[in-house]
């Protein structure tokens, strides 16, 4: 059996699970505030994939996206390797 806060789409609230120095919510205020933070939570989440789904798209109809490359996408070679920034720094020319 799997807690309700380790996972889950949604989040189940209580309207009694307070702190014992607070008074119990009335359920005209707790309910509707719940049901206000679910559909703007899920409201931002569907903002985020729209917005990933539509720079998949820009990715996917760009042909020149397959062969862009940067100094991380590189291939390594093993005559660089001297001449690389992090082999040359000053901490790693000295030992510990």
């Amino acid at each position: 059996k799997i807690d309700p806060l380790e996972g889950g789409y949604l989040r189940r609230k209580y309207r009694k699970d307070r702190r014992p120095t607070l008074p119990i919510e009335s359920p005209f205020v707790f309910y509707p505030r719940y049901v206000a933070d679910l559909f703007y939570k899920h409201f931002k989440l569907a903002q985020l994939v729209w917005r990933y789904g539509r720079f998949r798209r820009q990715l996917k109809r760009d042909p020149d996206a397959r062969y862009y490359t940067d100094a991380a996408l590189t291939p390594f070679e093993e005559d660089e390797f001297d001449s690389l920034e992090i082999s040359t720094a000053g901490a790693v020319k000295s030992p510990v």
